[in-house]
């Protein structure tokens, strides 16, 4: 098997290479954990060019979180039926339902029934307005291309505004009624909400017309938004033990496992939902053990001490830091497990070209970098690649692992 060596991945993080930095003193993964994350922040300078705007006092004071293994829920294709599709079903199989009338489409995307994609499904709605254009799964971080222009740049929809169809406290207490009939987990709660407003629309539409009268898109555009269109993306988050279950959709690597997130998004407008999806959702949590963890301030140290082998080139902001659960697949046993990890989100200042086909278009916007520490060993991971090296390799080979297959997990 062809040999592989991963250094430690900054992406634009950081300039300077951590090359040479391999006999620096370890840091004490305990060392902070009589101390307050706000005791820690008041005392220790974090690195240049790196803040904070996370409400510290809020952050989890635990001293030990429990690992559970659990089991995917299997949505059951009547009741999705039943629930979200209004359109006679003209086509169903294991891993689609098709409704139509006249020019309407309604769809529901099933899982394969491979134990990789258990636990979700993706409802798309009759609707003639585009709204995946501004909608991504993920809360608040926008994927590359037209998503991200459009969410982030483009369009610039305000956050938790309510609109004149209906408050939207009102509208996730609806959505979040009709998630416990679809079968979805009964502890889940309420993340983000982007709230689509007349305004956002038209910029959207307007960009639109801009890139088909240059010539940069060959879509026929559709109907001009109305006020009736307005809408709210919905992100929600499945907790566990009082504690949320991650949805950002990063890479965390661990040998023989291949992470997961589990995702609630709903497009919601007064009409009820023009697109609903599940990922990752869960049932039959088991605690298998209870583990002492360390504290946010010990684990702000170890993101200190990681950061500071580097130089911040830019203007970093740590918007959250969380203790919460990932889960983790095992394909040899097809076990599914959960585990605690500090999570650390990251903003900087990032240009994007909204035109990438055409002239070019500069816009300036944010984009995120990601810091997961195991809250059990203080393991960091950095935006999700870890540091693989030749030994790892090697091993994966003695336990009869193909590159082929490495890969074929997540292995990269």
């Amino acid at each position: 098997m062809k040999k592989r060596f991963f250094a430690i991945f900054l992406s634009s993080l950081l300039l300077a290479s951590l090359a040479g930095c391999s006999g620096k003193k370890e840091v004490d993964i305990h060392e902070y954990d009589d101390t307050t994350l706000q005791e820690y922040l008041d005392k220790h300078d974090l690195p240049k060019n790196l803040s904070y705007s996370f409400a510290a006092e809020e952050v989890s004071d635990r001293t030990s979180a429990k690992n559970y293994t659990a089991e995917y829920v299997e949505f059951d294709p009547e009741v999705l039926k039943q629930e979200l599709l209004h359109l006679p079903v003209t086509q169903e199989d294991e891993i689609s339902i098709i409704a139509e009338e006249g020019d309407k489409l309604e769809s529901i995307m099933l899982n394969s029934g491979s134990e990789n994609n258990r636990g979700e499904f993706m409802y798309y709605g009759a609707y003639p307005v585009e709204y995946m254009d501004y909608h991504t799964d993920v809360p608040g971080d926008i994927i590359d291309g037209k998503n991200f222009a459009y969410d982030n740049v483009v369009t610039n929809p305000p956050r938790w505004e309510n609109l004149d169809f209906m408050p939207y406290e009102e509208a996730s207490e609806k959505v979040m009624e009709e998630l416990k009939i679809l079968g979805f987990p009964e502890d889940i709660a309420l993340q983000n909400v982007i709230s689509l407003n007349l305004e956002s629309l038209e910029r959207g539409y307007a960009y639109e017309i801009e890139q088909i009268e240059r010539g940069d898109l060959e879509n026929t555009p559709g109907p001009q938004p109305q006020k009736k269109d307005e809408a709210y993306i919905l992100h929600y988050r499945q907790m566990v033990d009082g504690l949320p279950v991650d949805n950002y959709d990063q890479s965390m690597r661990s040998q023989y496992a291949l992470d997961r997130t589990a995702v609630i998004a709903a497009v919601y407008n007064q009409e009820g939902f023009v697109t609903l999806s599940a990922r990752g959702m869960m049932k039959n949590l088991t605690e298998t053990e209870e583990v002492n963890i360390i504290s946010a301030a010990s684990a702000m140290n170890l993101m200190n001490d990681y950061l500071s082998q580097g130089i911040l080139t830019k203007e970093y902001n740590i918007e959250s830091f969380e203790l919460t659960y990932h889960q983790f697949y095992d394909s040899k046993t097809n076990e599914l497990t959960l585990r605690p990890y500090w999570f650390i989100r990251i903003s900087y200042p990032f240009s994007v070209n909204v035109n990438p086909e055409g002239d070019e278009d500069i816009r300036e916007t944010v984009a995120y970098q990601y810091i997961y520490i195991d809250a059990a060993t203080g393991k960091l991971t950095q935006n999700g690649l870890e540091t693989f090296s030749e030994e790892y390799y090697e091993e994966l080979e003695q336990q009869g692992i193909t590159e082929e297959e490495a890969e074929s997990q997540g292995f990269e």
